[in-house]
């Protein structure tokens, strides 16, 4: 899906976002070099696949920033 997509910075997202149905993510971040979270994770080529596929946090590193944040909400979703 995203395979390649070495320009890809930010990839927003809601809190709803539920891969538990992806049974094939291998590769999905490969290539995504520039990518950041919103709390700052960068592009690591050992998680290429779903498993930072989920909003950056402190507590959980990820690839995605709530959308919210693009429109400056003080508000973080809570955590699921």
């Amino acid at each position: 899906m995203l395979k390649g997509c070495s320009s890809l910075e930010t990839l927003y997202t809601n809190n709803e976002l539920d891969l538990t149905e992806v049974t094939d993510s291998n590769n999905l971040f490969y290539g995504c070099t520039s990518i950041i979270g919103q709390k700052g994770t960068i592009y690591n080529s050992s998680f290429i696949d779903k498993t930072y596929a989920r909003l950056d946090t402190e507590e959980n590193p990820g690839y995605l920033t709530y959308i919210g944040n693009k429109f400056n909400e003080d508000e973080e979703p809570e955590e699921s």
